[in-house]
Parts: C-alpha cells; sequence; structure tokens
C-alpha cells in the first residue's frame, strides 16, 4: 500500500513540474507574440505620427529633401497607390481603415491560437471488443479462472471549463465516461467443502456476465511542442454482474455423480483514476495518442449470492488492489467528426479480501474468503467524437 501511495505522490510531483515548463506552451507564446505585435504596431503608429519624422527635411550636399519613405507591411497601412505598384504606404499616408485592419488581424490571431481548442463540448461514442479473463490464486496456486469475450458500448462527454474563445489560458476540463456490456464466459475451477479443499474439478460454459463503468475526472489541457498533454484525476466505479447461477454442471465425488449450478456473483470497485492523454494532429487531418493511467483502489465488494443459515448472501470486502490501463489511438478528422481507432489493455490486481463468518458445526466454524485476483482485458475500440 505504501509503494503504491508513493507512486500516485510521484506521480503528481511531474505533474507539478512538467506543468511549470509548460507555461512557455503555445498558447502562451502565442499571447506573447500578440503582446509583441501590438507593441510594434503603438510603434508604427508614433513613428507615423511623430513631428520630427513627418515635417523636419534633411540636408544632402546643401540640398533640402524630404525624409525616404518608410515601408510597412499591408498589416499596418493600406496602400493609397494603384494597382500595380508596390504594396507599400509613404510616410504621412495611413489609410483611415488601418485600426479596423489591425483588429481584424489581431482578431484572426487569436482565433488561430484557439483553433484546435474553439468547442467546449465534444462528445464521443462508439464501441469496442475485447477478450477478458479473470483468475484466482490461493498460495500462489490456481484456484479458478474465467475466460471469454465482452462486446460493449460507451460514450463520454468532456466540458472545458472556460470558453476558449474568450481567454488566453488553456482550460481546465471534466470528462465523464460510461460503458455498458455483456459476455460470455468458460469458468474453469471446482468444488470445495466447507473447510476450503477442492474435492473435485468443475467446469462450466456460457456463463453470462454484465459490466457497467462509470467515471467522472478534472484535468488540464497543455499544448507544448506540437503536442496536448492532458493530466487528470477524478473517481471511478465500475460493476460486474456474474451468473454462473443460469448454467448447470456435473461432478463426480467418491463415486457419485453430481449435478449443480452456480451462483450469482456481484463485484463492485470504486476506484480513484489517474492518468495521462497525449494528442498529436497532423496538417493531413491524421492523428495519434496515447492514454496511460494507474487506478488506486479505494474499495471493493464482492457479493456471492451462496445462502447461508443467517443471510441470504456473503458480502466479502477487499480493501487493497490497483488497475493500470493504456491504450494508443490513431484518428482521422473529417468536416465535423472525427473517428478514432484504439487498441487497449486494462489489468486490474486485487489482494485477498476479508473473511466472513458464514457457519458452525459440531466440526467447528468456518467463513468465505475472496482470493487475490487479476483481471485482464484486451482489445480495441471503434468511436467517432463531435
Amino acid at each position: 500500500m505504501i509503494k503504491r501511495i508513493l507512486i500516485l505522490v510521484f506521480f503528481f510531483f511531474a505533474i507539478g513540474i512538467y506543468s511549470s515548463f509548460a507555461e512557455e506552451s503555445f498558447q502562451t507564446a502565442a499571447r506573447r507574440a500578440l503582446d509583441e505585435y501590438e507593441k510594434n504596431h503603438a510603434e508604427a503608429i508614433d513613428q507615423v505620427s511623430s513631428s520630427e519624422v513627418r515635417d523636419q527635411p534633411f540636408v544632402t550636399d546643401g540640398t533640402v529633401s524630404q525624409p525616404p519613405p518608410v515601408v510597412y507591411s499591408e498589416s499596418f497601412f493600406k496602400s493609397s497607390q494603384p494597382a500595380g505598384d508596390s504594396a507599400t504606404a509613404q510616410v504621412g499616408q495611413p489609410s483611415a481603415s488601418s485600426d479596423s485592419d489591425a483588429q481584424q488581424v489581431k482578431e484572426q490571431f487569436v482565433k488561430s491560437v484557439a483553433s484546435a481548442q474553439e468547442r467546449r463540448n465534444i462528445f464521443e461514442f462508439g464501441f469496442e471488443g475485447y477478450t477478458y479473463r479473470y483468475r484466482e490464486t490461493v498460495e500462489g496456486q490456481h484456484f479458478m479462472d474465467n475466460k471469454g469475450a465482452f462486446q460493449a458500448v460507451y460514450g463520454s462527454w468532456l466540458h472545458r471549463l472556460q470558453n476558449p474563445e474568450k481567454s488566453a489560458e488553456m482550460p481546465g476540463i471534466f470528462k465523464a465516461d460510461l460503458r455498458l456490456g455483456m459476455g460470455s464466459v468458460d469458468y474453469n475451477g471446482g468444488v470445495q467443502d466447507n473447510s476450503g479443499n477442492q474435492v473435485a474439478d468443475l467446469t462450466a460454459s456460457g456463463i453470462k456476465d454484465t459490466v457497467v463503468e462509470t467515471r467522472g475526472v478534472f484535468g488540464k489541457e497543455m499544448p507544448w511542442h506540437g503536442f496536448l498533454f492532458m493530466p487528470y484525476a477524478g473517481l471511478g466505479y465500475r460493476y460486474l454482474k456474474d451468473r454462473p447461477d443460469q448454467v448447470s454442471s456435473t461432478f463426480t465425488y467418491q463415486g457419485v455423480e453430481y449435478t449443480i449450478s452456480g451462483y450469482k456473483r456481484i463485484s463492485q470497485y470504486w476506484y480513484l483514476p489517474v492518468g495521462i492523454d497525449v494528442q498529436k494532429n497532423f496538417p493531413n487531418k491524421w492523428g495519434v495518442g496515447t492514454n496511460l493511467e494507474y487506478d488506486q483502489l479505494l474499495k471493493g465488494t464482492q457479493r456471492s449470492y451462496e445462502q447461508t443459515p443467517t443471510e441470504p448472501f456473503i458480502t466479502n470486502t477487499q480493501k487493497h488492489g490497483y488497475g493500470v490501463r493504456g491504450s494508443i489511438r490513431i484518428s482521422r478528422d473529417f468536416n465535423n467528426m472525427t473517428l478514432n481507432f484504439e487498441p487497449f489493455f486494462r489489468y486490474w490486481d486485487i489482494d485477498k479480501s476479508d473473511v466472513v463468518l458464514t457457519g458452525c458445526d459440531a466440526g467447528g466454524c468456518y467463513g468465505a474468503q475472496e482470493p487475490l485476483n487479476v483481471t485482464r482485458e484486451i482489445g480495441v475500440k471503434l468511436g467517432i467524437k463531435f
């Protein structure tokens, strides 16, 4: 547990260091360039209106002449010369529309700075398919596992907390995610007596599972050298329902064949996601990105609908565990939407639970415990963002 807390502290420390360097981001640099532009513009106007430059002649070999013309860009002055002449303006001849032209240049400049961040609300919907494996071990030995495949739909909403068109700083964000999936898994385990000893092997196929996961995170967008970094943290919840009670299987014990069904199980994780998303867009409308995340388990519960003499189910609490997930994203921009293709993995490592007393008999008292377990999910997403 201490090791995982140190990992989190190091992660936030690294983000803090990066944030201090990220002040020289593209947006800040653009704002500074705009300030320099306004300064130069003001100096040019002052120079044009200066009586010393406009009125005083200079002397060359005793000949009095007017000062030479000073050339400025069309962004500052509108040439009064006929078409075909050099696009310059003589000193003392600024157009009456120069201020409005300069204001248009300024507005276009600011808008181009935020062009990649002009939308305040972004939605994404899509489909994902993945392989699934859940494995329990007791003292390092295989106890049981579920293997199968899942299909899911997902949606997300990203909201920028400030309007990018009205703020020079990159906005903070809030993002909400929801995932709904169903799958079919095969069970490979055994039958235990009241002492927890396995007395027979047991397999079952076609077990239906349902998963729901939702989360909300806060983050900060930070452009740097053409990349968009977004560190974030928040709160997540994962719900998994496993239905071996809907299938039956047979096993043989002491020469007698038995047919049994399993029992319904509901797994719930509350966790703290801490991660970073990186995106790089190219001029040809293609883009690549990646996401890395660490999930600290806050609390886990496993409810087993296995009836005891006093309760209709058993609830075990899991206090220690963590998850890791990551993905690589390929995107293509179209007129009003972006298509994403994203291979991913998700991993959970959960320590054994507490022990719940389930009953006593002449042989003594006995209880139930969830063993140490790991979950691996590997698949791909296909989504549309708009």
